[in-house]
């Protein structure tokens, strides 16, 4: 789920001819898995990161001319990686955004 939508805020910010990479990592030392979603989109404005998982949140999402309506979407998003332990960020970036989140390795216990 979380995943999926980040994938598809990816891809309905990314202009036609853009790029959305997917990158995931293992930072063995904290026993973490980080995964990143980037796009080429216009990017978000600085005051609107601070609200994006926030509940029912409305706002101008990216730095483009389009009112995007942030219900529920990334709150859901955010409190599934908080279930989990984990953290959620985003960022700008200088050709587009980056949506990414850590979630603990866990190692099965027999």
């Amino acid at each position: 789920e979380i995943l999926f939508n980040l994938l598809d805020n990816a891809l309905t910010y990314t202009p036609p001819g853009g790029q959305i990479r997917v990158k995931a990592e293992v930072d063995p030392g904290l026993e973490m898995i980080n995964i990143h979603v980037c796009d080429t989109g216009p990017g978000i404005s600085d005051d609107v990161l601070a609200n994006l998982f926030n509940n029912y949140w409305h706002g101008n999402y990216r730095m483009s001319n389009s009112n995007a309506h942030l219900g529920l979407g990334l709150n859901i998003v955010a409190e599934i990686v908080r279930a989990h332990h984990g953290t959620i960020h985003a960022a700008n970036l200088p050709d587009g955004s980056e949506f990414y989140f850590s979630l603990p390795i866990y190692k099965n216990q027999v």
